[in-house]
């Protein structure tokens, strides 16, 4: 996100517009890989909302989700330690 902007582009335009300019012919073959070979919902439920999004938006939200699911598959998969038992007199 912060090279597209360095690089002089538009992050407030939305996601689809930055990608149309930057490789024109990338948006059809990636939508139709998704809808032949993924889930033909997928590309209207999911990829469209987020190409409709500002490009900044699209980028924070997808740095917070990651944050989050890798933040709590690092908690869920520690060994939890056992205490040793205790002798007290």
């Amino acid at each position: 996100g912060v090279w597209v902007w360095l690089a002089g582009h538009n992050v407030n335009q939305s996601t689809a517009e930055l990608i149309y300019n930057l490789t024109p012919h990338e948006l059809n073959l990636v939508q139709d890989s998704a809808q032949r070979y993924i889930f033909f919902g997928l590309w209207e439920r999911l990829v469209v909302p987020m190409l409709l999004m500002p490009f900044w938006e699209l980028v924070i939200t997808q740095f917070i989700v990651l944050f989050v699911v890798g933040g709590s598959l690092g908690f869920f998969s520690q060994t939890r330690r056992r205490r040793p038992p205790t002798n007290s007199p």
